[in-house]
């Protein structure tokens, strides 16, 4: 073998080992950003995007898909177009974001028991709209989280296991996103959840044997 035919081998080894050397870094940053990401989906331009959680049933049999917001809120989108954004704080309580305020009586129980709670007792506040819990927040076993939540299953839906839970962030002003306000479908028929708050009211008409009662905090 000439001189020149192996340094040409040569040359290109080193070159392969470089190749290969770079590919595992982006590989092992792309890792990074999704770790960092935690559960949440990026759309053709890298932007975070909510991601479903689980299928539901409210009170009253309607159904909905509950997501989570990149932002740590989430999003109740109901099968007729109707949804609500809210975020949950520490000890449970529930403040209104944006969306149709007037929703969230009615799934309180299917929200709770799918997190792993059993339902707290509370107060929904007309003037600030926002639901205050007023007992401890008890988790439930997986055994008594599955059973309580076959009432509030559509048929064929498979029970998920909860995202975990993350501390409301701060999100950037005029964001689409379902947390800032824009809503995950466009042609839902949002409101500014003032105007239907009215059936949040009365919170006990629609929490089952949760307890919680009507009324400002």
């Amino acid at each position: 073998m000439s001189n020149k035919v192996g340094k040409m081998i040569a040359i290109f080894s080193a070159v392969s080992v470089i190749s290969a050397c770079f590919m595992g870094w982006l590989n092992s940053d792309s890792s990074f950003e999704d770790e960092e990401n935690g559960p949440y989906q990026g759309d053709d331009t890298g932007a975070l995007v909510p991601q479903e959680e689980q299928r539901l049933l409210d009170d009253n049999g309607n159904g909905y898909t509950l997501f989570s917001n990149p932002y740590g809120s989430e999003t109740a989108s109901f099968d007729n177009g109707e949804q609500v954004t809210f975020s949950r704080e520490e000890d449970g309580s529930l403040s209104f974001i944006s969306g149709s305020a007037g929703l969230l009586a009615g799934m309180l129980a299917s929200y709770y028991l799918f997190h792993g709670f059993n339902p707290p007792a509370g107060r929904w506040n007309q003037n600030t709209n926002r639901y205050t819990v007023s007992d401890t927040m008890k988790p439930l076993s997986d055994v008594e989280r599955a059973s309580a939540m076959k009432k509030y299953l559509p048929p064929n839906t498979q029970l998920n296991r909860p995202v975990a839970f993350h501390q409301q962030k701060e999100e950037p002003r005029g964001s689409g996103g379902a947390a800032g306000g824009g809503g995950i479908r466009s042609n839902g028929s949002s409101t500014d959840g003032k105007a239907s708050s009215k059936s949040v009211g009365s919170v006990k008409s629609g929490f089952g044997g949760a307890g919680a009662r009507g009324g400002a905090s």
